[in-house]
This record gives C-alpha cells, structure tokens and sequence, in this order.
C-alpha cells in the first residue's frame, strides 16, 4: 500500500482573523495514542484543513495528543485538544496527513434527498 502526504494550508496562509470554513460531516474515527496499544471509536462532525470536532462514542478519557485515522477517507494524522465540551474535542491537526492510496469505502453522497429537504450552508 503507499501513502502519499497531503498538502494543507498552514496558518501563515492564512490571514488574521480569517477562519477556513468548516465542512459538517459524520464520519467514523478512531483515536489511538499510546503508540497505538490504547484506540477508542469518535464520530467526527466538523472538518476542515486545520481540524475537527470530534464527539466521543464512549468513556475510555483521550489524551491532549493522539493520532486519528479516519477509515473512510483513508487519512492518518496527528492531532492536539484544543478545548473539550462533555463528550464534544475540538481538535487542531499538528502534522500533515497520511492518505491510504485507497479509502476504506466509497463515500455516500445525498442524491436522492429532495432538495428541500437539504441542510442549506451557513
């Protein structure tokens, strides 16, 4: 399998003040840290090239650093809390992610809901 490493704009790329806007999602995630002898399954609902938010699917406590893999994407990359909210992480990325050459399974897309029936961007 090879992996390749994704570009990501860094924060001098960004200007002050500016925040990248975030793509909602629901996807699997799995935390590991410990040199991966400790996981624990997330559900990530905010993405974006900086982080995400994450909502904890169980008790097991995650640390300030850990690695998350996410199946679908097939993306592996180091990250840092930047607050907690109960079960809620707001996450920053520290490293560059690692991209699988292929994802766990392809992504649904929303084409057979009713358009009104969609989410409208904010």
């Amino acid at each position: 399998m090879t992996e390749e490493t994704a570009k990501m704009p860094s924060d001098e790329e960004l200007t002050p003040g500016e925040r990248e806007r975030r793509q909602r999602v629901l996807k699997k995630g799995v935390v590991s840290y410990n040199d991966g002898a400790i996981s624990s399954e997330v559900m990530v609902r905010d993405f974006s090239s900086q982080g995400v938010k994450i909502k904890m699917t169980n008790d097991v406590p995650i640390p300030d650093h850990f690695t998350l893999d996410i199946p679908m994407d097939g993306i592996r990359i180091e990250c840092e809390v930047r607050w907690r909210e109960r079960d809620t992480l707001g996450v920053r990325f520290i490293s560059k992610p690692t991209i699988r050459s292929e994802p766990h399974r392809a992504q649904l897309k929303a084409t057979g809901i009713p358009q009104t029936l969609r989410r409208r961007p904010t």
